[in-house]
């Protein structure tokens, strides 16, 4: 199990009467919790190294350097969301 920050749940679900609706009582319970954020963010980057790797004939591609680039890109993405928005870049 990792000990890196995941982002907590992309795409999570409220318990509710319906499954829709959220109720206090259940503010930190999800119905489904889905793929947490981390996962997201390296599923998203995949196309960008995949497209960088296959145009620099240097790079390997293998499985392993690829999965890690990915979540290199989303470790990054997750620290740069947890700064203040006063401190982040604008550019």
């Amino acid at each position: 199990m990792s000990s890196k920050k995941n982002g907590g749940p992309a795409f999570p679900r409220p318990i509710g009467n319906n499954g829709i609706t959220h109720h206090e009582e259940h503010e930190s319970s999800y119905a489904q919790e889905g793929m947490s954020l981390r996962d997201y963010f390296a599923a998203k980057s995949l196309p960008a190294v995949m497209m960088a790797r296959a145009l620099d004939p240097t790079n390997e591609m293998n499985q392993e350097s690829i999965a890690e680039e990915c979540y290199d890109l989303a470790d990054a993405l997750l620290l740069e969301r947890e700064q203040p928005a006063s401190t982040r870049r604008t550019e």
